[in-house]
């Protein structure tokens, strides 16, 4: 007790904190207060203080006595300044804080050469806030962020920073404002990341808002890093060879609207073994980009061919995102990632993708794809697999069996889209296509398809179906979903004119029906739901009646009715529901009466 002690949520012990003056840890996580008293100078002998309250608004100014703290921890607390004497604390060794939140460290930091955690520095103007201030902390550990570098005067005061000094050192992140840049601002900027050279085992880079026209040369001696990211470096028109940099497993690039391809070659390099262990590549909000490498003539050459591209990205690759490039034509030869397990594309420009055929590729979701004309499953040979075809335009989507590990697909914004297996490709299927999908989701797509799933499709392992927004679907076929359990459709008026198919889904256990327009009855079929629990209907305004048939579906549990002012009363039979617990009624005003 005398070296430990944990305040919780009374605010009195504090005072009996104060009394044990040889207290060495002081955890104030969960105190509800908000100031600490100045007497707290009295713990002379206090190793460690938490005072990550949320409560918390102020630290006492006294609190730079305590020159035996070595930690002081401000996660989640709501301060937004520490102590301005706090440079005094000379032993202090751990300074913990929100790198999101603006928390105003004390002039003078510098001092404190036994620092070793601090999570983030904002440069100032001033003396005892310039980035002059990082030059003795060389004991830093892990990571820090710098914030404010248009604050530095010059290269030379860059660097006084001595960052190349912080052997201990692993992740660095130098960050900008976000501005408009002049010619005078983009040689700054350059100068000064020039200057800011870090040491070369440096394991992740964050450069973010950098107004210069070329990243550092520096970049490509970091041999050792395993996670880069570059945000909002709009002057910037070319890359570094970053696929030289053996360790890198993740690269995220995002709004360079100056670069037009990731990967750049002037004849003279050797571009085999390029990104050898990389694991994730993240591009979004690229407007010039045009593809992924500018060997593209090569590769489709005599002489590069698809051996060329082979070693552009590695198989290594397990997760691959584009996000609004809309006019990237050319993608890595996406077959030979044999890897892969997710795949997400919005708004991407290319005509054609040919998806590997992988045993582990798990989630595809493609959406906003208007220049999609063929998507296809090829071996890594490059020769088209038509037996394993996914998908086969935006006219007609083809899904075949040959990706097992496949179970979640989501399809979005594809409305000429048309799900389908041709006659010719159906009797060459050993068995159902996609047997392992579990989850599929359809929106805003399908507008020429009457029926799911569609012709030849049998989605065996399909357990959840989520449909929105399909304006011209009317049927599901329950000879395609024998095990679907949980439904969800939204906003498809038509699906309802003609609702044989419900009771056919005898495997349902979750019904939600939501924004149904013009439907007046709920169909007598839904009694043939023996297995349903829960029963979800929402936004149904014109709905005036539930079937007797309800009455029928003992095991139902859970039902709710939402914004359905039509409705007047529950059918007679819903009485005999023995195994009902919960019933919610909301926006029905004449069924409340």
């Amino acid at each position: 007790m005398r070296n430990t002690f944990d305040v919780s949520l009374c605010p009195r012990y504090i005072g009996v904190c104060l009394s044990l003056t040889y207290l060495r840890v002081l955890d104030l996580s969960f105190a509800q207060i908000q100031s600490l008293p100045d007497s707290i100078y009295k713990l002379e002998h206090l190793r460690y203080l938490d005072v990550s309250s949320k409560w918390l608004t102020e630290l006492p100014e006294t609190m730079w006595k305590l020159h035996c703290l070595q930690t002081l921890i401000c996660l989640g607390s709501a301060l937004k300044r520490l102590p301005k004497k706090m440079r005094r604390m000379s032993s202090l060794r751990h300074i913990e804080f929100d790198v999101a939140k603006r928390l105003h460290l004390p002039s003078g930091i510098g001092e404190l050469t036994c620092l070793r955690t601090l999570p983030k520095f904002v440069v100032g103007k001033r003396s005892g806030r310039r980035i002059e201030e990082l030059k003795c902390l060389n004991q830093l550990l892990e990571d820090i962020r710098i914030e404010g570098l248009d604050n530095i005067s010059n290269g030379v005061c860059a660097r006084e920073a001595n960052l190349k000094g912080k052997q201990h050192l692993h992740s660095l992140e130098l960050s900008w404002p976000s501005v408009e840049a002049v010619a005078g601002t983009r040689r700054k900027a350059e100068e000064v990341i020039e200057n800011l050279k870090p040491q070369s085992n440096l394991k992740q880079l964050v450069v973010e808002n950098y107004l210069g026209l070329s990243l550092p040369s520096w970049m490509m001696m970091l041999s050792n890093l395993v996670d880069i990211k570059l945000s909002h470096c709009n002057g910037c028109e070319h890359l570094p060879p970053l696929g030289q940099l053996c360790f890198l497993e993740s690269l995220k690039i995002e709004e360079m609207s100056a670069v037009k391809y990731v990967v750049e070659f002037d004849g003279r390099h050797n571009y085999k073994g390029i990104f050898p262990s990389l694991k994730e590549l993240y591009l979004r909000d690229m407007p010039n980009l045009e593809g992924w490498s500018s060997l593209e003539e090569d590769v489709h050459g005599e002489d590069g061919g698809i051996e060329g591209d082979e070693h552009l990205i590695h198989r290594h690759l397990l997760h691959l995102t584009i996000y609004n490039c809309p006019n990237m034509i050319q993608l890595p030869q996406l077959h030979l990632l044999t890897a892969l397990e997710c795949l997400k594309m919005n708004g991407v420009g290319c005509a054609k993708i040919e998806l590997p055929l992988s045993q582990s590729l798990n989630e595809v979701a493609l959406s906003n794809m208007c220049n999609l004309e063929r998507c296809s499953v090829q071996e890594t040979n490059g020769k088209d697999n038509n037996d394993q075809a996914v998908f086969r335009s935006l006219r007609t989507l083809s899904i075949f069996e040959k990706s097992p590990a496949l179970k979640e697909l989501t399809i979005e914004a594809c409305s000429d889209l048309v799900l389908s297996l041709s006659d010719g490709l159906l009797e060459q299927q050993q068995c159902p296509p996609l047997s392992t999908l579990e989850v599929l989701k359809i929106v805003n797509s399908c507008e020429k398809q009457a029926s799911l799933p569609g012709d030849g499709i049998v989605l065996t392992s399909l357990r959840k179906l989520n449909i929105r927004s399909c304006g011209n679907l009317e049927s599901l076929s329950s000879d395609g979903l024998k095990n679907l359990t949980t439904l969800t459709i939204f906003y498809c008026p038509r699906v309802w004119s003609s609702p044989e198919w419900l009771g056919k889904l005898r495997s349902l256990s979750n019904l939600r029906a939501s924004r149904c327009p013009d439907v007046t009855n709920l169909p007598d079929s839904i009694g043939n739901l023996t297995s349903l629990s829960k029963l979800e209907i929402e936004d149904c305004p014109d709905l005036r009646s539930l079937p007797e048939s309800l009455g029928n579906l003992k095991l139902l549990k859970i039902v709710t009715i939402a914004n359905c002012p039509q409705v007047t009363c529950f059918p007679e039979g819903m009485r005999h529901l023995e195994n009902l617990r919960e019933l919610s009624i909301d926006r029905c005003p004449n069924l409340m009466r």
